[in-house]
C-alpha cells in the first residue's frame, strides 16, 4: 500500500513538473526566443497565397484582410487553408496553437494544393508565391 502511494506521488510530481515546464516555455520572453511562427496560407487551388513575414508587418490579420478582398473579387474556391502544420514536439508553441486565430484555419498540404494549381500566367496581386 505504501509503495503504491509513493509511486502515485512520483507520477503526480512528474506530471506537475512537465506541465510547469510547458507553461513556462510559453511565457513571452522564452517563447520569443524559440518563436518561428510565420506561416503560409492558400486557398484550395492556389489562386490566393499569402506568406506571413511578421518582421515586415505581414501577419495573419493582414492575410485575413487580403483574403476577404480576394473573396469579394473572385468566384471559385473561397476556403483559406494554413500550410504550416502544428508540431506536437514544439511545446513552446502550444499557447499559439490554442489561442492564435491562424491555427483555427484548417490545414492542407501545399503538395495537394500545388497539384491542382493552374499555371500562373499573370500574377493576380493575391499571390505571394
Amino acid at each position: 500500500m505504501a509503495h503504491a502511494i509513493k509511486n502515485m506521488k512520483k507520477t503526480t510530481l512528474i506530471f506537475i513538473s512537465l506541465f510547469l515546464f510547458i507553461a513556462i516555455s510559453n511565457l513571452p520572453p522564452i517563447h520569443w526566443f524559440y518563436k518561428q511562427n510565420d506561416c503560409w496560407f492558400s486557398n484550395g487551388n492556389g489562386s490566393f497565397t499569402f506568406a506571413e513575414m511578421s518582421f515586415q508587418g505581414d501577419d495573419f490579420q493582414q492575410c485575413s484582410h487580403k483574403f476577404l478582398e480576394f473573396r469579394k473579387r473572385k468566384l471559385g474556391d473561397t476556403v483559406l487553408y494554413r500550410l504550416c502544420s502544428m508540431n506536437i514536439f514544439y511545446f513552446w508553441d502550444y499557447g499559439e496553437y490554442i489561442f492564435s486565430q491562424k491555427y483555427k484555419v484548417p490545414y492542407k498540404s501545399w503538395k495537394e494544393i500545388e497539384s491542382r494549381r493552374d499555371p500562373m500566367a499573370n500574377k493576380s496581386g493575391f499571390q505571394d508565391f
